[in-house]
């Protein structure tokens, strides 16, 4: 491997193969002031959820440092706040009285402080996955939480997420993707 090769592993082959104290030693080591919940979840959750098999994180490497990551999960969308048109068009039933719809989940996606690596780079690896992923097990969107904050709300619209009309609160917007 080259000094600037950037490599793509998933959490659980790491965990299958290395010893679980180093790999929690590397994913500490993982810094990024802007966002803490980033650094909270890759040093504290990651291992603990791909064990329960509740995501799959992906870990970007260049060497042996972890640039970035990000973490795919299956979701079920709840519709309660959402109009019965949306919901239909949602829907992979197209039926307005859903209450779930099963949907695909970007948990998490960030870089490190001192990353090579862009972030509409991480972006289109988790949605080539995502797509791949889709063309197996079907779904309708992608859907993500985003921090209510323009830039990032900006971030998101270039790869064609699109807000939807729901607020849990005015730190978070959620946002979809529709696949093709």
């Amino acid at each position: 491997m080259g000094s600037t090769e950037l490599n793509i592993i998933q959490l659980t082959d790491i965990l299958k193969y290395d010893n679980e104290a180093q790999l929690s030693q590397a994913l500490r080591a993982f810094s990024c002031v802007r966002n803490k919940e980033l650094e909270t979840f890759i040093r504290e959750k990651a291992i603990r959820l791909e064990k329960q098999h509740h995501t799959r994180t992906y870990l970007i490497f260049k060497g042996h440092t972890i640039q970035a990551f990000f973490a795919l999960a299956v979701n079920l969308l709840e519709t309660s706040t959402l109009s019965r048109t949306l919901i239909k068009k949602l829907s992979s039933n197209h039926n307005s009285d859903t209450q779930y719809i099963p949907c695909f989940i970007i948990g998490q996606l960030g870089k490190s402080d001192d990353s090579v690596i862009k972030g509409d780079e991480i972006m289109e690896i988790a949605l080539s996955i995502l797509l791949e992923i889709h063309n197996y097990l079907g779904t309708r969107f992608v859907l993500l939480d985003a921090v209510n904050v323009p830039k990032v709300i900006e971030f998101y619209e270039r790869h064609n997420f699109i807000k939807l009309p729901v607020s849990n609160n005015d730190k978070q917007v959620k946002m979809i993707r529709y696949f093709a």
